[in-house]
């Protein structure tokens, strides 16, 4: 019931500065798609929340493409390397039916002396921001990144 459902749901929140909910596959074992999305929508109905971050670690975890469905936007974080970009030219073939305009894709710790593999699948996704590499990051905590102005650029995204 609706109360199982909260209590599974307590267990994935976890908070340093915002709430948010653990990936899938941390925190979300055992909720099928449907609780998941009643979850979620039960969330958006309390109107206590201005954003629902849901961290989605695995590309092709089960109940993704409904999570992105049901969403309002969809920030969608990511590497330059080879590796990353085969991922998420996996998840963008994955979310072909999706709204493209609710889609952001980001690409984190850019260095523009590595290659950006991003660029071989342009056709599929387009990368709106890039977050430059700053090693004051490794070590930092939540509140002085957020004073960071590339963490302030990815917020504005949202807006």
């Amino acid at each position: 019931g609706v109360n199982t459902d909260l209590e599974l749901l307590k267990k994935c929140i976890r908070n340093n500065i915002i709430d948010y909910l653990l990936p899938f596959s941390e925190g979300l074992d055992g909720i099928d798609n449907n609780v998941f999305n009643n979850i979620i929508n039960g969330i958006k109905e309390l109107n206590i929340y201005d954003y629902i971050v849901i961290d989605t670690d695995k590309v092709d975890c089960e109940g993704l493409k409904t999570s992105i469905e049901h969403s309002d936007k969809v920030m969608v974080v990511t590497t330059q390397e080879e590796i990353a970009a085969a991922k998420l030219k996996k998840f963008a073939i994955q979310i072909k039916d999706v709204d493209k305009n609710k889609i952001i894709y980001v690409c984190n710790k850019y260095r523009e002396d590595k290659k950006n593999e991003l660029l071989n699948n342009i056709n599929l996704f387009y990368v709106k921001e890039y977050v430059y590499y700053d090693e004051t990051f490794v070590n930092s905590k939540v509140a002085d990144m957020l004073k960071h102005t590339e963490i302030t650029k990815l917020a504005n995204l949202f807006l």
